[in-house]
């Protein structure tokens, strides 16, 4: 089961990389001794490129990786910290501090960390780097920022343009050819690239228009917007970069500046259907709004990206932010987008239980972004509250099941502070908040938020609400140990989802907590593998992939109280594929724990020890009050097969396995385990 460690994250290059040899050097240089080294330099200068490079080439010095978090699309500062683990893959549900998480992680790594484009931020940026700098002694930061961040010990870079009369003219040359295969790049180009400033998004767009123009053309276009001071100071340079910018919104058709500006709204990368239901009102139509849309990636002021997405470099879009409160549009639009992202979350909601749960958490996670924004849009808006309080609770099970609890306790505590007032809305979100937080081992929390959900529902006369509230009642009493009341609520909660008609989730929920609460105590497993075969024909019934994994899981440990190892395993498998795929932590954690017991049950010490130390990763990640979601019956199993596996392969042995297994790349050694499925 060994495998090499993965070493980061950072991107493929989608085009080719042009000079600046000494300033890689440089940075590389720095990077050896300093541990904080900012790149600043205007916007399109090409930090991040730089970066990128400089990144890329002393990979082989960072045995833990070199990691590029993104953070042009990060409004929320609080959820900065979140943001760096996420890209790190720490997926830690608790309710600890997150900043606190990071630095425990971090602490005995030799980690790259870029964090890029950190100026609307920067000082939240500085105050996480200053600590996860003292905490993990062998860390080193590269961040890009249009300033510096102002931290002792940090090595400022600053980024000039490109040499004119070699990388520039390059640059330019390979980017028309690139665009326009048959593109003039004949004529004046040294003075194009020197009226450029040497500015690398500006010599890309002015490239994009050598099919329609010749040099010569594009030129004259930019010499007639000639600033009477050409110095090359930074304010200069930005001014370059605007005009470049504008000229190019210029070329666009009346259609294409128009949507450029309600593009803006959008952060990080955006689906063609949200283009149409965001940006497609008088003039455009929807059909007229996809033509235009590739208008704009013809022009390069639009990216298309594998699979079908789509976005706009910064300076694109800060452009066409501004023109978009030109028009008085931007309020307009951003309740469009915000109306897009609630209609997303509620078919998300609606969808959960069918065939394409894997789709669906692959999109969700893509759209994180400018869901993010659709909820800042809310919470800066009281009358919006409770429509952040209803988005939120639509996602209950992305939080849960795709891998956010944390993220979602966040937005999930923020609505119900902001909605204080009983609501079905809050009703909802309550018991929403309190599934997440029992996944976080928060019980305490979870009961408070229960009683009020039972009281509203019962007042509200709303009987699906009291019929989750009855369901997360079980799954409570079962994590406090109380197996008798969890059985007899999960029973109640079943039938009365049965009388409502919902034969769905509702009741696939409370047929898990039943079955898993008999499994767990070790009686009556006749009935749970009847509730565990209900488990499987509703699920195939609509396609479901999530609760039928969790039904796998508790027959595998009915079979392993069988004896029945070759089942039990064949099942724990098959789960854990699910949850894998899924980004569900908590039920990798369960499984993997499942299967070190198996390997026990063979006298297999060696390899259970190495699953324990696996499914060590993603419990530390929780934080020790969430190992078995705080459950001293879900852990109690984990204990004993610990203390089963000391004695097959002795103290040392196990030792030394443990911390093999503890030491593994979480995803590499899951997909080991399933090639062998």
């Amino acid at each position: 089961m060994a495998v090499v460690r993965s070493r980061g994250n950072l991107p493929a290059d989608m085009t080719s990389f042009v000079g600046r040899i000494a300033e890689q050097g440089g940075v590389i240089k720095l990077l050896r001794s300093a541990r904080l080294v900012t790149l600043t330099g205007t916007g399109g200068v090409g930090k991040t490129r730089l970066a990128l490079r400089a990144a890329k080439r002393t990979a082989g010095r960072f045995s833990d990786g070199v990691w590029l978090v993104e953070l042009s699309e990060l409004q929320d500062p609080e959820l900065l910290a979140h943001e760096v683990c996420g890209v790190l893959g720490v997926r830690d549900q608790s309710a600890r501090q997150q900043v606190q998480v990071l630095a425990d992680y971090l602490a005995d790594k030799r980690v790259l960390l870029l964090l890029d484009t950190c100026e609307h931020l920067v000082d939240h940026c500085a105050a996480l780097s200053a600590y996860l700098l003292r905490s993990a002694p062998r860390l080193r930061i590269l961040a890009t920022s249009r300033q510096p961040l102002g931290l002792p010990g940090e090595h400022v870079l600053p980024v000039e343009p490109l040499h004119i009369e070699e990388e520039a003219v390059r640059l330019f040359t390979e980017r028309a050819r690139a665009v326009h295969a048959g593109a003039d790049v004949t004529g004046p180009v040294l003075e194009l690239c020197d009226r450029l400033q040497g500015l690398p998004l500006a010599i890309e767009l002015a490239a994009a228009q050598t099919g329609s123009l010749s040099v010569e053309e594009i030129l004259s276009e930019l010499e007639s917007r000639r600033l009477d001071n050409p110095a090359r100071t930074g304010v200069q340079r930005h001014q370059s970069m605007r005009t470049t910018v504008g000229w190019s919104h210029e070329l666009c058709e009346p259609l294409e500046r128009l949507l450029w500006a309600r593009l803006s709204v959008f952060v990080g990368s955006f689906a063609q259907d949200g283009v149409i239901t965001v940006c497609s009102h008088r003039p455009l139509t929807p059909e007229s709004a996809l033509q235009t849309l590739r208008g704009l990636v013809d022009k390069s002021i639009v990216q298309r990206l594998p699979g079908g997405r789509y976005r706009m470099l910064d300076t694109i879009r800060a452009y066409g932010r501004e023109w978009l409160g030109h028009l008085g549009d931007e309020q307009q639009l951003r309740r469009r987008h915000r109306d897009y992202y609630l209609g997303l979350a509620r078919w998300f909601n609606a969808d959960w239980r069918g065939p394409e749960q894997f789709e669906w958490a692959d999109r969700m996670a893509g759209e994180l972004a400018n869901l993010r924004i659709a909820f800042d849009y809310c919470w800066s808006h009281p009358d919006d509250f409770p429509t952040g309080l209803d988005l939120a609770a639509s996602l209950v099970y992305f939080w849960v099941a795709c891998g956010h609890v944390r993220e979602g306790r966040h937005q999930l505590d923020r609505a119900l502070a902001r909605c204080p007032q009983p609501s079905y809305e809050r009703t909802a979100a309550l018991w929403a908040c309190a599934f997440v937080a029992m996944t976080q081992g928060d019980h305490d929390a979870a009961q408070q938020m229960l009683d009020e959900a039972g009281v509203a529902a019962e007042w509200q006369d709303d009987a699906l609400a009291g019929a989750y509230v009855l369901t997360m009642r079980a799954m409570l009493a079962m994590l406090r140990g109380a197996l008798d009341d969890a059985v007899l609520l999960a029973t109640d909660a079943a039938d009365i989802h049965r009388g409502l008609g919902d034969t769905g989730f509702g009741v696939l929920l409370s047929l898990s907590v039943h079955a898993l609460s008999l499994m767990l105590e070790g009686r009556d497993l006749a009935t749970a593998t009847g509730i565990v075969e209900e488990m499987w024909e509703i699920s195939d019934t609509f396609g479901g992939r999530w609760a039928r994994s969790y039904a796998d899981h508790h027959l595998s440990g009915v079979r392993l109280a069988q004896g029945d190892l070759d089942g039990a395993e064949e099942l724990a498998l098959r789960c854990l594929e699910t949850k894998w795929r899924l980004h569900d932590t908590v039920g990798t954690a369960l499984v993997l724990d499942l299967l070190a017991r198996i390997a026990v049950a063979r006298g297999d010490g060696s390899s259970a020890a190495r699953l324990l130390g696996l499914s060590e990763q993603v419990w530390s990640d929780h934080g020790v009050e969430a190992v078995g979601m705080g459950s001293a019956q879900l852990s109690s199993p984990r204990e004993q097969c610990v203390s089963a596996a000391r004695e097959l392969v002795g103290d040392d042995g196990f030792e030394a396995l443990y911390g093999e297994g503890r030491g593994l790349d979480l995803g590499e050694a899951i997909g080991a385990l399933l090639v062998g499925k």
